[in-house]
Parts: structure tokens; sequence; C-alpha cells
């Protein structure tokens, strides 16, 4: 489509898509970041753009083919891999555009870039005359064996300044995209070179070529494996080097280094850092240079080899089975020598498309390759040698043998994946040695590492499934063994088998019925389970009493796991065999772990079918009195807990009849004593709370049962105040109690308020930390899920002695977790019209406790709410000096302690407003802004229409807060995350009125302008606003000094943009269009003394903004003569003007002295007598600029010729 509107655009002139300035800008977008972008440009750069290309009418096509030759050159040397990748995309853009074409391009004497010239037919040699691909593999191979031999004599200047993964990245990226190899889709994997057919392509070039590559990637292996990570310690028989021993080889090299040049010393850890990347960048590109050759390259036909007639061709092929297995052999010392995560799954990446193309070959020779990598890998794992230390996850060695398996055609027998897992199967079941090291890697560990590699494979899919039987008993059996290396490779296969046996989860709640599977479905996949699991869990309960199990085996835990996510069939007789489960089941209801009493009370509630759910939830409360064991209990109480909230489901589904529902109800009253007697634990007390807490509805209609309940829990508060003496779970029952009493106080309220407030005091104010952090926490609860509820009168009497009381323990509070939970409160109070401060003093003692943790403590969520809360006091401050409340309130605080308040209130949002900081820091900005934005602005708004000045004296931090918000406002309406912008845009509805709360953020954004210019559209401040959108937060000459102190340092990662969707031009134009309306208004006033003066000030804002353009533009051109000589600089043909902070500088400077100069009419006169003037005239000839600032750039120029009369 987009081809068709370009050819339909050309053929009707309409519309030149293809302009110098989008082909300008189609390059510069080559080099995107963003992979998305970068691969639109490059389609259109090789389909729609006629070539040579022109960027600029002022450049050359001489120059502009030596400038991109040098930038691919400086992208291929850098220590970044994304420039990397970049440089390798343009190399190949000049193979496939230029030197295809004729072009012609050598490698410099000194090894420093490459010289391109058009192509000569009359003075070429036969040399040059041949495939363009090769030529440029020529020069990239022996610029390639020239920094491999500069490495091992100066690894330092190699790894700043030549690290060599640019030029293997570069090479893969040339063969992808050589039209020689290039892949047809509908072409099978095995494919050939019968499409090529160029008359300079020759076989044995490439052959020749090919193998140089291999070699000098098994040189460059060679070397970082042994010379850089292993040094001496490390013996050629151990399968890798741990990280100690390379943190030592390392070492050696830099202190040899530093011995050599002193002036290394501040750059030590710089140092260790650059020389792990180098090997980890390299050692990852070799593996995927491997596997792109072996992809792509056609293998030699063994039949043809054999036949001396045919002559050496395209036909024959180019890869030998000795180079395939010489690249084999590569990948398993990678594979099995390497532990970085990085290096081996891009090994892995490469490996697969090795083993792919020869299982997918029609040669039995090719075919039998991979079988013996397969071979080879089995026989590390079962080998006699261990290596020196524990290789977490086998490292490598997964990967190795997942990479062969998976690449086994779908059309066959997996016969490589049943070797595989028979091998491991039996190695994982072996008996441990008598004599082991639990440091060292053992074959067990590494058999159970591959399997749970194998299992996740998702592109096995269900052939590997027909194993999963045996792994879940190897994982069950693993987890029983005393080394910790067995057990943790055991959990991490069993995390793999759950994770397939039951899929994905569906729901968030882990034990939702939703991610549960049917029993008997389950156990007809996998019929071999039933009796493993029986015995597993028959194993636990040998030998015990009837009420109480001492000791537990690892198995049983993961054998719980498994039947909790059964789910018993609605029909089911008693002879159904799964019944087996459950005696056995309820015995470790009694188990000593309360996670397995969990487990084995949601198994027994699985495994109840729907007609005996209410008997046997009877029975197990029934037999509550003759149990002594209090683990017993509590598991007969969970138990009973989850078998009646299946039950309430079906009542609510009307499946189960309301009379059954109300005889388990009453059989739970029935036991009401646990709550009272002394004879059960806390653990206890709590698991009946919960379980009764389901009945909540019924409870609530009883004003007998709900009082019973209220006083008990009540007694529970008032015992802990007594009772110096801990008991075990005590914490937990303390937060049920306060959970209950918070509801039933909510509850109580709307009928009698007698005790209610004592018992809310009481939990708000208690001395233990879990009932007051459960307590606020269920408060924030209600108040956030369910304020349609609070309509009467009593509620909000209740919630006001909330208030009260909450506010006099805050400045107590000691416990950030409770303060953080006060702070949403006293938030979710003000937006719900609870009005959380009752006086000034209130307000003041809180902002002054709010302050102090702001300044001093480092917890993120404490500030957080802190500020949110913060906001709400100040506001409610300001309302009161303002005479804007009910209240009648006099002013007590100082009119400078309120002026301080709103400077700090400023520069938290501030702090909090910057796209750098963590999310809950800028939803919480955007928070405040709601709260304190819409009050400021509107009593602002107002003096501001009535021409009124403050008679306070508070109006410069008024406008203060104003302008925080409007800045900040702003920015966080251009935030990345859409929580954040969602509640930015409510704080333009609140001050606009709006009854839609939440407004989309770009009209939001828009509105804010509009609603500023309307009421400050003459006030010193507004335009302030504006100058800060116009020329950006920052002054220029702090970004551009940061710029230079940063291209001191080659770094090798460059700090993303923390916000992508942020678009700093877009509030630069919506500022010059405010202030272009800005000055219509002010032009349009009449002339009286007052608007003159207004007029006066306007004019000098304008000569003020415009002579820090000037100043702005002197510094910016410093900075680009300065960059035009770095190589970081040349990485993009529009050099620095290409990077982001440079194009926004310029392209703020650009627009707001254009629109400054056609408002006021004497600055024309004013930069034509400037220096800068020249500079600017000149600037396109001495620095290539950005197409994008073109525009603006002539726009300026023909503004300033105007007043020439040109």
């Amino acid at each position: 489509a987009t081809a068709e509107l370009i050819t339909w655009a050309r053929q009707q002139q309409y519309l030149e898509f293809l302009s110098s300035k989008n082909q300008g800008l189609l390059f510069h977008t080559f080099q995107s970041q963003q992979s998305e972008v970068e691969l639109i440009s490059k389609e259109a750069l090789y389909k729609h753009v006629t070539w040579p290309i022109v960027v600029s009418a002022n450049d050359h096509m001489d120059n502009f083919l030596s400038t991109i030759v040098g930038n691919a050159y400086n992208l291929m040397h850098s220590p970044k891999a994304s420039n990397c990748n970049h440089g390798a995309s343009m190399m190949a853009l000049i193979i496939n555009k230029y030197l295809a074409n004729g072009f012609v391009m050598h490698l410099k004497k000194d090894y420093q870039g490459f010289d391109i010239s058009s192509f000569d037919p009359y003075s070429a040699s036969k040399q040059d005359v041949i495939d363009p691909t090769m030529k440029a593999m020529v020069l990239l191979v022996e610029l390639l064996d020239h920094e491999i031999n500069l490495a091992k004599s100066n690894l330092t200047y190699v790894i700043k300044e030549a690290p060599i993964h640019g030029i293997l990245t570069t090479i893969r990226h040339c063969l992808l995209e050589c039209p020689n190899f290039n892949k047809n889709k509908k072409v099978s994997v095995a494919r050939n070179l019968t499409t090529v057919t160029p008359p300079s392509f020759s076989a044995l070039q490439w052959r020749s070529m090919l193998k140089k590559v291999i070699d000098f990637v098994d040189e460059l292996i060679s070397y970082i494996l042994k010379d850089i990570l292993s040094g001496d310690d490390i013996s050629e028989i151990e399968s890798s080097a741990s990280f100690a021993d390379m943190g030592k080889a390392i070492n050696r090299i830099i202190l040899s280094e530093i011995n050599n040049d002193p002036n290394e010393n501040d750059l030590v850890g710089g140092l260790h850092d650059l020389i792990i990347s180098f090997c980890w960048l390299n050692l990852k590109e070799t593996g995927l240079l491997l596997g792109t050759i072996v992809d792509i390259i056609p293998l030699v036909d063994t039949n043809l080899e054999r036949d001396q007639s045919v002559v050496d061709d395209s036909s024959k092929g180019i890869l030998e089975m000795k180079d395939v297995e010489k690249i084999g052999n590569i990948f398993i010392r990678l594979l099995t020598k390497c532990r970085h995560k990085g290096v081996i799954e891009g090994c892995s990446v490469g490996f697969i498309q090795v083993c792919t193309k020869l299982l997918c070959s029609t040669s039995s020779s090719f075919q039998a390759i991979p079988q013996l990598w397969l071979n080879q890998a089995l026989s590390v794992i079962t080998a006699d040698h261990i290596s020196s230390s524990f290789t977490k996850k086998s490292a490598g060695l997964p990967l190795l043998i997942q990479s062969v398996v998976s690449s086994e055609p779908q059309s066959k027998k997996k016969k490589l994946l049943k070797l595989s897992m028979e091998t491991l199967e039996q190695v994982a079941r072996q008996p441990i040695k008598d004599e082991y090291d639990q440091t060292t890697d053992l074959p067990q560990a590494h058999a159970l590492n591959v399997m749970k590699v194998l299992y996740r494979d998702s592109s096995l899919g269900g052939d590997v499934l027909c194993y999963a039987a045996d792994g879940v008993k190897c994982a069950i059996e693993g987890l029983q063994s005393p080394i910790w290396t067995i057990r943790n490779a055991s959990m991490h296969l069993y995390g793999a088998l759950v994770a397939r046996l039951f899929g994905q989860k569906r729901v968030r709640d882990e034990h939702s019925n939703y991610n549960n599977t049917q029993a008997t479905d389950f156990f007809s996949r996998y019929p071999s389970l039933k009796p493993f699991l029986l015995k597993e869990i028959k194993l636990a309960i040998d030998d015990t009493l009837d009420h109480e199990i001492t000791k537990i085996h690892g198995g049983v835990y993961p054998v719980l796991i498994i039947l909790s996510k059964l789910q018993q069939d609605e029909k089911i007789d008693s002879s159904n065999p799964l019944l087996e489960f459950i005696p056995p089941l309820r015995k470790l209801l009694s188990a000593p772990m309360l996670q397995l009493r969990d487990l084995a009370a949601r198994s027994i509630a699985a495994f109840t079918s729907t007609s005996e759910r209410i008997g046997t939830a009877v029975k197990l409360l029934r037999d509550l009195n003759v149990i002594s064991s209090q683990n017993m209990v509590h598991g007969s109480l969970m138990a009973v807990h989850q078998i009646a909230i299946n039950i309430l489901q079906l009542r609510e589904y009307k499946r189960i009849g309301d009379l059954d529902v109300i005889n388990l109800y009453q059989e739970i009253l029935n036991n009401f004593q646990i709550l009272t007697s002394e004879l059960y634990c806390p653990v206890v007390q709590k698991s009946y709370l919960d379980l009764l807490w389901l009945f909540k509805e019924d409870i609530l209609k009883d004003e007998t049962i709900m009082d019973k309940l209220y006083r008990n829990c009540m007694d529970g508060i008032l015992d802990y105040s007594n009772n110096d003496s801990v008991k075990v779970g005590y914490p937990l029952y303390l937060r049920t109690i306060a959970k209950l009493l918070v509801n039933l106080s909510l509850v109580c309220s709307q009928k009698t308020t007698t005790v209610d407030n004592k018992c809310l005091e009481l939990m708000i104010k208690s001395p233990n930390d879990d009932i007051r952090h459960s307590a606020l926490t269920e408060l924030a609860s209600i108040l956030l899920n369910n304020a349609t509820s609070f309509s009467s009168e009593q509620i909000v009497d209740l919630m006001d002695n909330v208030n009260e009381n909450l506010l006099t323990q805050l400045p107590k509070e000691k416990n950030m977790e409770c303060v953080t939970v006060a702070f949403h409160i006293i938030y979710l109070m003000d937006i719900r019209d609870f009005k959380p401060m009752r006086n000034l003093d209130d307000k003041v003692m809180t902002w002054d406790f709010i302050e102090s943790l702001i300044m001093t403590s480092k917890n993120l969520s404490v500030c957080s709410y802190g500020i949110v809360a913060a906001s709400v006091t100040l506001r409610e401050m300001i309302l009161v000096y303002y005479k804007r409340n009910n209240n009648n309130e006099n002013a007590i605080a100082s009119q400078s302690n309120l002026a301080n308040y709103m400077r700090h209130w400023s520069a938290w949002i501030k702090a909090r407003s910057s796209y750098g900081v963590p999310e809950s820091s800028r939803i919480a900005a955007a928070n405040s802004l709601a709260v304190i934005g819409p009050t400021v602005i509107q009593i602002l708004s107002e003096m501001a229409s009535l021409n009124k000045y403050d008679p306070l004296n508070l109006q410069l931090e008024m406008y203060s807060v104003c302008n925080c918000c409007f800045v900040n406002g702003s920015r966080l309406l251009q935030d990345e995350q859409l929580s954040v912008r969602k509640l930015a845009t409510n704080f333009i509805s609140k001050t606009i009125g709006s009854t839609i709360q939440f407004l989309h953020s770009a009209y939001a954004l828009e509105t804010l302008f509009n609603y500023y210019e309307q009421y400050f559209w003459q006030t010193d401040f507004m335009w302030e606003c504006l100058k800060v959108f116009l020329l950006g937060q920052k002054s220029i000459t702090s970004v551009l000094t940061s710029l230079i102190q940063q291209s001191g340092s080659r770094l090798i990662f460059e700090p993303e943009n923390p916000n992508l969707y942020a678009e700093e031009s877009q509030l630069v134009i919506l500022a010059i269009k405010t202030l272009k309306n800005i000055a219509v208004r002010i032009d349009s006033m009449p002339n009286e003394e007052v608007v003159n003066q207004t007029k006066a000030k306007f004019r000098q804002w304008l000569f003020n903004l415009f002579d820090e353009c000037i100043v702005g533009f002197e510094d910016v051109i410093s900075y680009l003569h300065r960059r035009r000589a770095s190589s970081e600089a040349n990485y993009n043909y529009f050099g620095a003007t290409s990077h982001q902070q440079v194009f926004l500088i310029l392209y703020r400077l650009l627009e707001t002295l254009t629109a400054a100069i056609k408002m006021a009419k004497d600055l024309r006169n004013r930069i034509q007598d400037s220096t800068v003037i020249d500079k600017l005239h000149h600037l396109p000839n001495n620095i290539k600029l950005h197409p994008l600032l073109q525009a603006q750039f002539y726009a300026l120029m023909d503004s300033v010729k105007v007043t020439d009369g040109k």
C-alpha cells in the first residue's frame, strides 16, 4: 500500500514523498534506537529510494559517501552493541547500493577507516570486478585479523577503541543481506545456490573466505576463554571456569595494564567492566555469526564431492563437512565453558540454526552429525570429571542439548528427544555415591537441569509431555535428596513441570477453580502418577498416631501442590478410586507445617463430591470436640473453610439448598467456644474467625451473634493490652480481629454508636503494630472500594471520630507501614468528602510531621503517600487564609510559615514529576496536583479577572504553586505510563470544572494551556512558565556542559530515554501558540497608563527572552564546532544535531527566536547587529543540520532578511 501511494503521488505530481529532506529523515531514522522504526526506514530506503541518495542540497555526493562510510566504521568500533548493529546495517546498505553498482572500497593502510570511490572501468584491474559482497568480506576479514592480533598485544586499546564484536556483527549482516545468499522464505531450509547467478560469483572464493572467518572466530574464542577468562588456574578438562576464577584472571590483566600505564589507576573499575563486556559480546556474536554461516551458506553435496567430473561451481555448494564439524565443536566449547546467560542464550540461537539446517538436509552424512553432538553432550553429564565449582543451572549444557533436540523436524519421529529423556531420567535416578562434594557439579543435578529446559521448551509441544510423569517422579524424588544442588535442580524442574501440566494461570488467584484441572482427566493422561502420588502421601503417615504427625519427608509438599490443583467431577460415586486419597489427606491435616495443612485442606475440598460436602464439613466440625491436637483442629477448620467456599458458591448459583447452608452455619456456631476457651491457640482461633466470617451476610442479620462476636473481638484487643505474654500465632489473630472489628463498627454505626467509637479509638491507638496496621488497612480498603455505602449521618460521625484519633496518633506513630496507610486514609477521606482536617492546629501539626518524614525518610511509599496527605493539609490551610471554608477559623500559623509550606510543596512536586523517578512518585505528584491545583488556580484566576491584589502578600508564593501546577502538570500529561497520565487529566478536569473525570491526555494538555492563557495572559508568572516550555527547565549551558563531560567517556550502555511517550516539541508548539495569542491580546489593549505599563513589561520580557536565545545560540554553535571532530558525533550522518538533546535545544532556539522577532519588530535590528547572525548564516556550510531543523532554520533566516528589504 505504501509503495502504491508513493508511485501514485509521483505520477500525479501531488507530493514528492522522497524529497532530499525526507530522504535525509529516512537515513536518520535508519539508525533509530527503536527496532520498528529502523525496519520501516530500511524497507523504504531499499525499495522506494532512487540511488544514489541526496539528503541535502548543499552536500556533494562524494562528501555524503565518504561521510556514511566513516560513520559505518565508527559505529562498527563502538563499545555499544546497538551502535555496532547500526554500523553493520550501514555497511550492508553500502554493499548493496554502492559496491554492487560499481563503487570501490579500500581499507586504509593504518586500519583507521575505509576509502570509497566511484568505479573507473578503464583503470580497473580484474581484481576489482569481483562479487561486491566478497570485496567487503575481504576488507572485513582483514580488519578482523588485524584487531585480533592487536588485542593480543594491547587489550586495553582494543576494548576501548576497537572492540571486535562490531566487525563480527557486520560480517553477519553482510551475509544475511547479501543477494547471493538471500533467503527465499518459500524455499525449504535445505536450499542451494541454483537461484544465484551473478557473473562475478565464485564458490571457491567464498569457500576459502568462510574458512578464514571460521578460523579467526576459533582463534578469538580460544583467546578469550583461555587467555582472558581462565588464566593458568583452570585445566583443559574443566567444563567451565567459575566466576571467581574469571575475576582473578581479569584482575591479573588489569594489574599488568596498570603497571604499564600508571595513569590508569582511576579507571580500574571501568576497565574491568569493559573487559567483561568485550568478552561476553564477542562470544555471543561469534555464536550468532557461526549459526548464520551454516544457516544461509549452502552445504557441499557429498555425492558431488565424490564426483570429480563436476566442475567446481555454485551447484556443488560451499560449506564442507569438516567446516560444519568444526563449527559444531566450537559451539560445544562455547556452551560448556561459558556461564554468562546472555552468551549461552545467544550461542544457542546460532546452534539451533546449525542443527536445523543439518537435520533438514537431504544428506544422511549431515543428518547424522547432530546426534554425534548430542551423544557428546550427554557424555559430559555422565563423565567422571567435574568442574571445580558449582555451575548455576548447569550453564549452557541444557541449551546445548535443547538446541539439538528441538531442531528435529516435526514430520519425523523424535528419536533424539527419546534418547535424551531416557538417558536423563536414568542419570537423574542414579544413587548418590558415598563420597561427594556439595559445592561441585553432580551428574544428577545436570540431568535435572537439562530436563527442566526441555519441559519448558514450547517448540517440543506435546512430544515432551509424554515424559512428564517420569519427570514429576524424578523431581519429587530429587527433593528428598540430602544434597542441596540436587534439591535445587529438582525444585526448578518441578516448577517447570507444574506450569506445563496445568497450563498458564487463567486468573490471578493461585488456588482458583479456574486454574484447576479435572482430576479424572489428569490421571487419565498420566495414569502412572496416581499410584506414585498416593504412595508418597502414605509414606508420610506411616507409623503415626491417629491425630498427630511429627515428621514429613520432602516429597509431600510437591505432591500436595499437584493434588490441590485438581478439581473433582460433579458426578462421582463412592467406588471411584480417587477417594483413596481422602483418608491419608485427613491425617495430613495434623502436619506440623501450616502450609502442608493448607494444601491438604484444599485437596480434601477438591476430592469431595458435591453431595458429600455438607456431610464432610459437619463431620469435621463435630470431631473437633474429641481432638486434642492443635494442628489437627487447625487443619480441620481449614478443610471446612475450603469446603464452605465451594458450598457458598453453589448456593449463589442455586445449586444447593439454603437449608443445607443454614445447617452448616449453625454447626459452625456450635463451636463458638473455640474463641472463648484457653485450650485453643491463637492460630486456631484466627482460622475459626475466618471460617465464621465467610457467612458475613448471615451474621449481620442476627444482632445477637453480631454483638457476641463484637464483644469477643473487643475482649481480644483488651486482653492484649493487659497481657504481656506472647503466644505463637498471636499477631495473625490480632490482625483478624482488628479487620472484623472495623467492619462490625461501620455496620453497627448505622444502628447505634454507643461502643463503636471506643473500639476504633482503641485499635488506632493500640500499642500493637499489627492491630493498628490491620485496622488502618481495612479502613483504607473500605474507603477505596465501598464509598457508595456511606450515606448515613452515623457513619459520617464515626469517620470524624476516626479522623480525630488518626491525626492525634499520627505524630506519635513509629511504624512506617502504619504511617503510609494513615497518609492514604487522609487522601481517601478527602476525595470521599469526609473532611479529614477539623481545625488549623491539626493541619499545622500534620504538615510538620509529614515534612520531617519527607526530608529524612528514604521509604518511597511513605514519601509518596505523605506528599498527597501534605497536599490535603496545605489546601485546607490556604482555604482558611483566604476564607474559602465554612469553619470560620482564624489564621493561627504565620504567613511566613505558609509561604514556606508552599515553596516546599512546589519543590517536592517538581522533583517527583521528572521522567526518571519511580512511577509511584509520579502518581503521587499527579494526585497532589489534583488536590491542591484547582483551589489555588481558582483563587488566583478570580483575582486576575477582577484585577485584585492579594491582601495577605502571599501572591508570589501562590503564583509559584500555580506555576508548578502548570509546568509539572504538562510533564505528567506526557508521561509514558497511562496510570500517571490518567491521574494528571483528573487535575485538569477539576480545574476546568468538567464532569468528565478522566480526559484524553492530548486534549487535557491543550485545555490546560488555553485555560491559563484565558485567566493569566497578562501576568509575569504566565510568561515565565512559557519561557520554561520554550527554553527548557535546565539552562542550555548546563545541558551542553553535561554532554561535553559525557563525551569524554565511552560508555558501554547509553542511558535510554526515560520517557518515549513525551514530545517536548509539542510543548514548544503549544507555548509558541499561546505566546502569540498573548501578544495579540496585549497589542489590542487600549492605550491607558496601566495598560501601557503591561505592554512595556511584556516588551521588555520579549527582549530578555531574545537575549537568552542569542546566548544559547552562541553556546550551541560552539558546542557543534567542538563535537564535529569527535568520532562519537560521526556515528550519524547529521552529526551532533542528531543527538536528542542537541536537536531539542536547536529546535527550541529556532522556534522561539523566530516567534519573538515576529512579535517585536525591533528585535530584527538587534539580531542583525549581533555577532551570532554571521555564525548562523554559515552554520549549514560548517555543520550538517538535521532535516527537521532545516525548515525552522530557513524560517529564521527569512524573518531576519525582511528588515533589509531583501
